[in-house]
């Protein structure tokens, strides 16, 4: 009956899974015989001959305090264990687990208490532990001995994952292209390359899938017959693979980065279709010799002349740029003087108006990962390009679920690409928005060439920057800023909005920005707004419910943005303490700024180029048309909401309306100015408005200053955040190919080879390496060939870290100058730790371990608990020798404990 029971638990348990497909039993034993347990290790002892007791089968293992039993498997959906305690004492088992490549161990709470003979579904009682991802459970005997009895561990299924992830060969030219509807990979190499006979450099397959023939295994990759690969997934099921390698010839020639001064304002606007570079430099510079500052090439081209040498740049200069085959392309740099007369000292790092503020139980000012807390370090994240969304998304989710490492300060770094939000990750909505929630200290930041293609929803969260993104042809809105436990955010140089011309639906996308529901102490600053219909809006409605949320709260800084060619809303404020500081608003169609519904809006040195209307302040109807005139033209009269704002104040704004028609419509002619090409700048109970100076100092620019200096300083990609260091002359060296390969799970180390072409003047390549979190650091040096022609290289890391290792070369030039490659990553799963054979054995244990710290060891344990052998482990060692000759015939436990970290595995003495 003992057994019928504990089946009749198991078969309820599994029946509640039936929406999961392809279930596998992974793991099923009553510990009752001394045969190696897939997927499962332990330091404990077994004892196979153990009676039964009530729901606990005959046989077990029993752990004693800090001994484990460690489960590693592709996915889980069910875990039951049966358990007891050794006594009458209640004794506690503390469940941990880390999912895919997670560098540690989460521990769940509460533990669990074990006394007389029971079942534990331990995945009902941590959902946590369902997963279709691989994951590492560990069951830890924390206080009191605990008998495990019986195991039942099912599987969601085993991974039908089987695609080539990753193909390189040597001298490739960019990266593969890995079509997984057509199942086909094509890759670019050198022109000359040997492609008979060769294997590739590396091919990566998805997780538990295997390939053949082996990446090591020689191929004809000149014949013109399709070279093929079957990749075999954990499941048995295959899929086959063509690889078509082609052989180009390097015809780039393009400037892909130029800086002509440090005090240039904004990066160089480069046209590659022109063949123009086009650079603002302040009036004040002396132009008649410059050298500029640093010049990138595209692939191994080299220019002429060099930039050490110096250019008169008060005229045109050209620059002929030579690749490899010698073809040419001629670049004509033309650089603007800017007058600077009143340009301010501007600060990028520090932030300007109510996030500035200490107020929400926040000492201001908003720094977000780059606050500093006692006891809390900051960190940093680098998201390489979309296809690592999944990791941002992963990111955000986990500072959610785990408060502690929340309050971490984190800066997440996004390189250049297009990010979609495909993938199914749940973060995204249907209608295409990241979710940012409960976050705090906080940035996010693109490097460069950042481009969103959804918004970002942001739900009670604080002290948040995002910076130096590009969000474009979203569903809804660019940005949403939302509910009442969110403040101090900080929106600064992005741009938001179609690149081109206004989206032919005026409905979608809808706001570029937006702040609502209580939101409040937010700054939006030198950011630029293009083509959209529906740019800023304060305030979700006019409902009276809405406006209780709001009371008090949406008080918000615009300061130094470009509004270009934009419909209306730029503001549209209701209910909130809205500051508008020195923006430029150009080209907008219907209105500029409007104060509605118990809005209090201080508009200040703005400059409104060609702009109708700049700005009014909504009141009831026929107060609105005293002041406007009745006249029947909607553009004129569709403004008005009903409910009037509680003022509207304007100071020191300019404007220049010369490039607009004349007003046609039945408007006041009062109101218009003196060209009639645009409507005077309204003002409404003006001394009911708040005074932004009584809040925070800050110094405005003139509205003749803001008209100059915002356009050459809004948007992504104008200001580097990323700094690069000054050259003198062209980095020749192109990198060709970079690859991280994963020699042996088993004994740990990555096999790092690159490829080079054309050095010159190359000293040598220096390798960083870092883990999901932190800076790249250096492991070490590799001299450089430094002479022309393609050179190989191969490094091997042997000290990795657990998890992912991410890689980037250094190379540094003779004078100083340096240029860095791609980024790349090899993984180590916990599965990689230990490993002993021959097993059977009859003399000696080879043991393959992670590196050995000062204190490892290696015990030799019976089955009865009883230690036979105890050596230390060489520091810094990956390999131990264990003489087992004098040990009788029968089952083992090999233990290594390293760092405070113990794990083992099961041999057997012949």
């Amino acid at each position: 009956m003992k057994s019928l029971k504990f089946f009749a638990l198991f078969v309820v348990f599994v029946c509640s899974f039936l929406n999961l497909q392809a279930q596998t039993t992974l793991i099923n034993t009553k510990f009752d015989n001394t045969s190696p347990i897939n997927f499962l290790t332990s330091d404990g002892t077994p004892n196979a001959t153990k009676a039964a007791d009530g729901v606990c089968s005959k046989g077990m293992i029993q752990i004693n305090p800090v001994q484990k039993i460690q489960l590693d498997v592709s996915s889980c959906s069910s875990l039951v264990v049966n358990m007891k305690s050794t006594s009458t004492s209640t004794r506690t088992v503390t469940i941990k687990y880390k999912k895919g490549n997670a560098a540690t161990y989460t521990t769940l709470l509460p533990t669990v208490s074990v006394l007389a003979a029971q079942s534990f579904n331990l995945t009902t009682i941590y959902p946590d532990l369902v997963s279709n991802e691989s994951i590492s459970i560990i069951i830890e005997a924390t206080s009191g001995n605990t008998q495990v009895h019986d195991l039942v561990l099912v599987s969601s299924g085993l991974s039908s994952a089987n695609k080539i992830t990753s193909f390189k060969m040597n001298n490739q030219v960019g990266n593969e292209v890995i079509n997984a509807t057509n199942n086909t990979v094509a890759v670019n190499v050198l022109a000359g390359t040997n492609l008979t006979n060769v294997a590739p450099a590396s091919i990566a397959v998805s997780s538990f899938a295997g390939i053949s023939p082996l990446a090591t295994a020689t191929r004809n990759f000149a014949s013109n017959s399709p070279v093929t690969y079957t990749v075999t997934a954990e499941n048995g099921t295959t899929k086959v693979w063509t690889v078509i390698v082609s052989e180009v010839s390097s015809t780039l020639k393009e400037i892909t980065d130029f800086k002509l001064r440090n005090s240039q304002f904004g990066a160089s606007i480069i046209n590659k279709n022109a063949g123009t570079i086009t650079v603002n430099i302040p009036d004040s510079v002396n132009l008649g010799s410059l050298t500029p500052y640093y010049i990138y090439l595209s692939d191994n081209a080299v220019i002429s002349p060099g930039i050490n040498t110096a250019q008169n740049f008060n005229n045109p200069v050209v620059y002929t740029v030579t690749a490899p085959d010698n073809t040419t392309k001629n670049w004509t740099v033309n650089v603007n003087k800017i007058d600077v007369t009143g340009f301010p000292v501007v600060n990028f790092n520090e932030v300007i108006g109510f996030a500035s503020m200490t107020a929400d139980g926040f000492t201001g000012p908003t720094t977000g990962g780059g606050a500093i807390i006692s006891g809390r370090t900051k960190d940093t994240v680098y998201i390489n390009g979309p296809a690592e969304f999944a990791k941002l998304c992963t990111i955000l989710q986990n500072r959610i679920k785990y408060k502690t490492y929340s309050n971490n300060p984190l800066t997440i770094v996004l390189e250049a690409g297009i990010y979609t939000g495909t993938g199914g990750v749940e973060s995204v909505w249907a209608n295409e928005m990241l979710t940012i929630q409960e976050q705090e200290n906080l940035t996010i930041i693109g490097r460069k060439n950042v481009i969103l293609n959804f918004g970002i929803n942001v739900k009670r969260s604080s002290n948040l920057i995002i910076r130096n993104i590009t969000i474009q042809d979203y569903y809804d809105d660019g940005i949403n800023i939302g509910e009442p436990e969110t403040h101090h955010v900080w929106v600064d140089h992005c741009t938001v909005g179609h690149p081109t011309t206004l989206p032919a639906d005026s409905e979608h996308p809808d706001g570029g920005i937006d702040v609502k529901d209580g939101a409040s102490y937010v700054t939006i600053s030198w950011t630029k707004y293009r083509n959209s219909w529906k740019t800023g809006l304060v305030g979700h409605s006019d409902n009276p419910a809405q406006g209780v949320i709001d009371a008090g709260r949406l008080k918000i800084t615009y300061y130094a943005n470009h509004f270009y060619h934009t419909n209306s809303r730029n503001p549209r404020v209701r209910f909130g303490e809205v500051h508008v500081l020195n923006n430029l608003q150009e080209n907008v169609m219907l209105y500029g700024i409007a104060a509605a519904n118990s809005a209090s809006v201080y508009a200040e040195n703005n400059f409104f180029l060609n702009t109708v209307w700049g700005m009014y302040a909504d009141r009831a109807e026929t107060d609105f048309k005293a002041v406007f005139g009745n006249n029947s033209d909607d553009k004129f009269t569709s403004k008005t909401g009903n409910y009037p704002a509680t003022g509207l104040k304007q100071v020191g704004n300019e404007y220049d309306d010369s490039g607009l028609p004349l007003i046609t419509a039945q408007l006041n002619s009062a109101m218009l100015n003196p060209s009639g090409r645009s409507v005077k700048f309204d003002e409404f109970n003006p001394s009911s408005v708040f005074t932004p100076s009584t809040y925070y100092a800050y110094t405005p620019m003139s509205a003749s200053v803001t008209r100059k200096i915002v356009p050459l300083l809004a948007g992504a990609d104008v200001v580097d955040f990323f700094p690069k260091a000054k050259t003198s002359t062209t980095l020749p060296l192109t990198f060709l190919a970079f690859d991280a390969k994963v020699e042996n799970q088993y004994d740990p180390s990555v096999k790092l080879t690159w490829t080079t072409t054309n050095e010159i003047n190359t000293k040598d390549f220096e390798i960083l390496r870092k883990g999901d979190d932190g800076d790249f650091v250096k492991i070490a040096t590799v001299p450089a060939e430094n002479k022309s022609g393609i050179q190989n290289y191969l490094l091997m890391d042997r000290s990795p870290i657990m998890g992912n290792n991410y890689y980037q070369l250094r190379q540094n030039d003779n004078d100083g100058k340096f240029s860095n490659s791609k980024i790349v990553v090899a993984s180590f799963t916990s599965k990689a730790v230990l490993k002993a054979y021959p097993n059977p054995t009859n003399e000696i244990l080879n043991v393959l371990h992670q590196s050995a710290d000062k204190n490892a060891f290696i015990k030799i344990v019976g089955t009865e608990g009883r230690v036979f052998i105890k050596q230390t482990v060489a520091e810094g060692t990956f390999n131990s020798l264990v003489n087992v000759v004098a040990l009788k015939t029968g089952v083992y436990f090999m233990v290594f404990e390293n760092e405070g970290l113990i794990t083992s595995v099961k041999f057997i003495k012949q």
